[in-house]
C-alpha cells in the first residue's frame, strides 16, 4: 500500500529503532514536514531515499535540522527541484555527504553558502541539462569534493582559463573520481584541461564525440599521455607498462609537429600553441627521450650506433604489406612496440594483448622478446634482414 504519511508519533521509533538506511522513493508523501515526523523518530537513520516524490518545499527550512541531523547519504532523483531549491532544502541536512540529485531541472548552478556542504563527498548530478562547464566551476570550491558524476548532461566543452597549461587549479582541489559518461564533448583540448586537476586519479569519458575520432587504443594512449595524474580511465586500471608505451606513442606521433613548432631534442622552445594543446610533452620527452630517426651522416659503427633494416608485419593482417624500416640498434623494444601500435593502429590494437617476435634470416623459427622492456635490439643480436612480426 503506497506510504502517504509516517503514522502514528512515536511508532516507528518503537518498530525499527535501529534503522540506518530508509527507502521512501516513490511515495505518496507530500512535504519535507512528514519526512522530518519519520526521520526525527530514527536516531541512528544514515541514509534517506526520496526520490520521485513531490515534496512541497518548506517554508522555513532550519526547523527541520535537528529531524535530519545524522543524515549522510540523501538521494533525490526525479524531483523536479532546480539547484537553488535542492540548496534551499540542504539546510536541513548539515552533514549530508553523499548527495544525488540526478534526473531534474538543475541547467544553472550556484555557488553554495559557506555554511553548506562543508561535509560534501560525493555529489551526483548526472541527467540534468548542464550545458556550461563554467556552471560546473561554482562548484570547485567545495572543500571535500571527491566524487562528482555529471553523466549524460550536455557538457560540450571544458575549460580552466585562469590556469596555465604547466599549472593546476584552484578549483576542485580534493576531487579524485569524475564521469563525464555521454556527454558532448568534441574537441581533444577538453581532455588535455582535465590535467590541471590536481588530484584527479578516475575519469570515465566514454560516449563524448572525442573519444570515438580515433581507434580506441590509440585514443586510450593519447589520453593516458595527457592526463599525468590518472590511474584509472573508464574503469581500466593504467597500468605502469600502459603509462609507458602509451608516452612513446604520443612522442612518435607529435615529434615532428613538436619540432616545427620551436621545439628540440633538449626541450627548446615550442609555440604557445604547441603547449596549450601538449602541456605534458616536453616532461614526456625528458622522461622518455627523443625517437630514434635514421641520420644519414651518422657513420656505421658498433652493432648499438648503427642503423639495421628490417622488415615488419602481422600475421594476423595479411593483406597489410610488410613495412621495411631501418631502425637503430639502440632502439629499445618498448619503443619498438609503440612503433608497432603507430603502424597497425588501423587494427586497434591494445598493448596489454600484443606480442612482437623476431626471425632471423637465416632459418624460419620464431624468438620471442621477452619482458625486458627496456633492452635493446643490439641486446637480442638483431641484424639486417631480421622480421618483426607483430601479434595481438
Amino acid at each position: 500500500m503506497p506510504v502517504d504519511n509516517p503514522g502514528e508519533p512515536g511508532a516507528l521509533q518503537n518498530l525499527t529503532p535501529n534503522i540506518q538506511s530508509l527507502d521512501l522513493s516513490h511515495t505518496l508523501l507530500s512535504s519535507w514536514e512528514q519526512v522530518a515526523l519519520a526521520s526525527s523518530q530514527l536516531h541512528h537513520l544514515r541514509s534517506l531515499f526520496l526520490s520521485k516524490n513531490n515534496l512541497k518545499l518548506p517554508a522555513n527550512p532550519a526547523d527541520y535540522k535537528d529531524a535530519f541531523k545524522g543524515i549522510k547519504e540523501m538521494a533525490l532523483r526525479q524531483v523536479g527541484y532546480s539547484w537553488d531549491e535542492a540548496l534551499l532544502c540542504a539546510v536541513m541536512w548539515p552533514h549530508v555527504e553523499n548527495l544525488v540529485l540526478s534526473f531534474n531541472n538543475i541547467d544553472v548552478l550556484r555557488r553554495p553558502p559557506t555554511q553548506l556542504f562543508q561535509q560534501l563527498q560525493q555529489l551526483l548530478l548526472d541527467e540534468n541539462p548542464i550545458s556550461s562547464w563554467t556552471e560546473v566551476c561554482q562548484l570547485g570550491h567545495l572543500p571535500r569534493l571527491e566524487m562528482l558524476s555529471l553523466a549524460d548532461c550536455d557538457l560540450t566543452h571544458i575549460s580552466f582559463p585562469d590556469t596555465e597549461p604547466h599549472e593546476k587549479t584552484q578549483l576542485f582541489e580534493n576531487l579524485v573520481f569524475l564521469n563525464l559518461h555521454n556527454n558532448r564533448l568534441e574537441e581533444w583540448s577538453s581532455i588535455v584541461e582535465l590535467n590541471k586537476l590536481r588530484s584527479l586519479k578516475s575519469l570515465i569519458v566514454k560516449g563524448n564525440s572525442v573519444v570515438v575520432r580515433e581507434l580506441r587504443g590509440i585514443t586510450r594512449f593519447l589520453m593516458v599521455s595527457h592526463l599525468g595524474s590518472l590511474e584509472h580511465l573508464d574503469r581500466i586500471e593504467i597500468t605502469k607498462v600502459e603509462r609507458r608505451e602509451a608516452a612513446l606513442y604520443y612522442i612518435n606521433r607529435f615529434f615532428p609537429a613538436f619540432l616545427q613548432s620551436g621545439g628540440s631534442v633538449e626541450g627548446g622552445n615550442p609555440s604557445v600553441d604547441f603547449v596549450r594543446l601538449h602541456p605534458r610533452f616536453t616532461q614526456l620527452l625528458k622522461v622518455y627521450g627523443a625517437p630514434d630517426v635514421p641520420d644519414s651522416k651518422k657513420p656505421v659503427g658498433t652493432l648499438k650506433s648503427r642503423f639495421i633494416n628490417l622488415e615488419i608485419l602481422a600475421p594476423q593482417a595479411p593483406e597489410r604489406v610488410p613495412v621495411k624500416k631501418a631502425l637503430p640498434g639502440s632502439l629499445t623494444i618498448a619503443k619498438l612496440r609503440s612503433l608497432a601500435i603507430q603502424l597497425y593502429s588501423k587494427n586497434n590494437i591494445q598493448s596489454r594483448n600484443m606480442k612482437l617476435t623476431l626471425i632471423r634470416p637465416e632459418h624460419n623459427i620464431e624468438e620471442e622478446f621477452d619482458r625486458g622492456y627496456q633492452k635493446e635490439l643490439s641486446f637480442y643480436d638483431v641484424t639486417d634482414g631480421c622480421k618483426i612480426l607483430v601479434h595481438w
